[in-house]
């Protein structure tokens, strides 16, 4: 616990982490990993100054939810609030109608249950809403579109319903992250229109239908995936355009037809899962220009013909490489065996 200067006489400007403008009014409270226990005290609604609090990584508890009501209602000046990782159980007020300036909040890995209050997304100024890894339940709020989020992660909640047809609108949208939850439906064609997404989590859910072959626009995607659904039909050779992308992973759905080609011409790409689906036909030439492929899970398909070579330098960065459990005929290519010497690359598991 560091606490130098709380509780003495003078300024309290002075304390540790406490931020004060320049006629000495507290904006800013930042006690990070400081071992803080007990709950977050309703005193905090005085501090009508305050423009960031940030009690991220405690051991806070109490069952009046990540930020009391009276707080909440008070602090007109507060741009970011962050409170995640600590143990603080309760659900969310309904009380966000006067954080107008409210910028970020965080409060992931915590207890928190009920719903997601839609005066807390209706904020015109919120960028950044981080709920996930708590108890949330109930539906995204439909109010969620006419935001500004540019980062919305619920991911490992509870939330069920479908994902409101008003979140493809939102078109400034970097990071989404819904994976872990109990939604359900398809989804939208209008996943094209989010062209600045960076992180797309729809992951462990029970989506139906197909992957949009608007995904393709997607250009300035890093991570993807729809891993553990009930998704069905064919993936589009649709990423020719991809430069950033690093984590491509649609494994466990019911996906069939051919591996994209292009998939393995991306050149940040380190992992490619697929596995426990229905692909068929053979693995692409395209497989030794992926320059960066460290993880390759390709295994419970129906994938035929024989494993394609690779060139001199292709793979040097490969670490596994699962292929079993497929139709895959003939011998291992000597380009892909060598890769287990270290000469020649780091493949530690090829199965």
């Amino acid at each position: 616990i560091t606490s130098d200067g709380w509780l003495a006489e003078g300024n309290e400007c002075d304390w540790y982490q406490v931020t004060c403008d320049g006629e000495l009014r507290i904006i800013g409270l930042e006690l990070v990993d400081n071992m803080l226990n007990g709950t977050i005290p309703d005193e905090l609604r005085i501090l009508t100054d305050l423009a960031v609090i940030d009690f991220s990584q405690n051991y806070l508890k109490g069952t009046s939810g990540p930020i009391p009501v009276g707080v909440a209602e008070s602090l007109s000046s507060l741009q970011v609030y962050r409170c995640s990782r600590n143990e603080i159980a309760g659900s969310l007020p309904d009380g966000f109608g006067t954080l107008s300036l409210l910028q970020e909040f965080a409060v992931s890995d915590n207890r928190i249950t009920g719903s997601i209050p839609p005066s807390l997304v209706q904020l015109p100024g919120l960028e950044l809403l981080l709920l996930g890894t708590n108890l949330l339940q109930g539906k995204i709020p439909s109010e969620f579109g006419s935001s500004g989020m540019v980062q919305f992660d619920v991911s490992q909640n509870e939330l069920t319903g479908t994902i409101p047809e008003e979140l493809w609108g939102n078109t400034v949208l970097e990071v989404l992250q819904l994976g872990t939850n109990k939604l359900a439906g398809t989804i939208s064609t209008r996943l094209g229109n989010l062209l600045g997404l960076k992180e797309l989590g729809l992951s462990s859910n029970a989506f139906t239908g197909s992957i949009p072959l608007f995904l393709g626009r997607l250009s300035s995607l890093t991570s993807l995936s729809f891993a553990e659904n009930s998704l069905a039909g064919t993936l589009r050779d649709v990423y020719s355009s991809f430069t950033s992308l690093e984590t491509f992973d649609v494994s466990q759905n019911f996906l069939s037809g051919v591996i994209p080609s292009s998939l393995f011409n991306i050149p940040s790409l380190t992992t490619v899962s697929m596995n426990n689906n229905g692909f068929r036909g053979t693995i692409p030439s395209t497989l030794g220009n992926a320059i960066a492929l460290e993880n390759l899970n390709l295994y419970s398909n129906l994938l035929s013909g024989t494993v394609p070579a690779i060139p001199s330098g292709g793979l040097v960065n490969l670490l596994n490489f699962f292929l079993h459990e497929n139709k895959l005929t003939g011998s291992m290519p000597p380009s892909i065996c060598e890769l287990r010497f270290e000469a020649f690359g780091s493949l530690g598991m090829l199965w």
